[in-house]
């Protein structure tokens, strides 16, 4: 929150939590296999989420050194982006997730299950990057291909039971 930390993450295997304050690295952490690609601290600022050669998600609690876990995901994933409705206040169960990488395919993520509820596929190269919309209503994933591509994501659907309870007695969304 008070921009005084940076994590960095490399294919050597580590996270690197930065102190900027003292100009000093202030913890490591490390995965048993394969190179990290990318990670995304969570609203909590504890959580983080990495992807990589390892195939898989890793979850991970920034006070211990070692992954939480590590979900498979298929292939190796090149990149990852979360995002959190403001209508969750910060509670990271309600999160998203989107990975993309060699498969060609944009997999979306429902933290709280750590399970992919949606894969678009629409890239011929692998996924290079992703990244949702403000409103986490549209993600943008770019492909080696040169494609830019833009997925609707309907959050009353991914997300039921906090828009219901955001808005009791709301009607269900129509099926598009």
């Amino acid at each position: 929150d008070n921009d005084s930390h940076v994590l960095s993450a490399s294919r050597d295997r580590t996270i690197y939590l930065w102190d900027l304050r003292a100009e000093a690295r202030d913890k490591a952490l490390m995965q048993r296999m394969g190179g990290i690609n990318a990670i995304e601290l969570l609203p909590d600022h504890i959580q983080l989420l990495s992807v990589g050669q390892e195939k898989c998600v890793g979850f991970w609690d920034l006070r211990e050194g070692s992954p939480l876990a590590m979900v498979p995901a298929g292939e190796e994933q090149l990149c990852l982006a979360c995002y959190t409705p403001p209508e969750a206040q910060g509670d990271s169960q309600f999160t998203l997730m989107a990975t993309g990488g060699v498969d060609c395919v944009v997999k979306l993520w429902r933290f709280k299950a750590s399970a992919i509820v949606a894969n678009g596929v629409g890239h011929s190269a692998p996924v290079r990057s992703v990244k949702f919309a403000p409103d986490g209503k549209q993600l943008v994933s770019v492909g080696e291909d040169g494609g830019v591509l833009v997925w609707n994501i309907f959050l009353d659907e991914l997300l039921p039971e906090l828009f219901q309870a955001a808005a009791p007695g709301a009607a269900a969304p129509s099926a598009e």
